[in-house]
C-alpha cells in the first residue's frame, strides 16, 4: 500500500506498477483539498495508461492498480450470483 498525499507522491506508485505489481494506494490524508484529489486523480489515470493496466477505487481513499495482464471485473455482486 502506497500513501499519497500530493500528484507528485503518485511516483511512489509507479515504481510498483512498472514492476507488474498490483498496487493499492491510499488517498486519504489528501482528501482535504478537493483540488489536490484531483490532481492526484489525473496523475493515477496517467500512470495506468502509462502501463496499459486498469485501476479501480475501492470506497473513497482507495485505488487499486493492476499490471496490463491483470484487469479487474467492476460489476456489482449480488445475492442472485451467489
Amino acid at each position: 500500500m502506497v500513501d499519497v498525499e500530493r500528484a507528485d507522491h503518485v511516483s511512489r506508485a509507479a515504481k510498483l506498477a512498472y514492476q507488474k505489481n498490483i498496487v493499492i494506494i491510499d488517498i486519504s490524508n489528501a482528501n482535504k483539498d478537493p483540488n489536490n484529489t484531483n490532481q492526484i486523480d489525473v496523475s493515477i489515470r496517467k500512470l495506468v495508461k502509462d502501463i496499459n493496466g486498469d485501476f479501480g477505487k475501492l470506497g473513497e481513499f482507495y485505488y487499486i492498480i493492476t499490471p496490463s495482464d491483470v484487469f479487474l471485473d467492476k460489476k456489482k455482486v449480488r445475492d442472485d450470483y451467489i
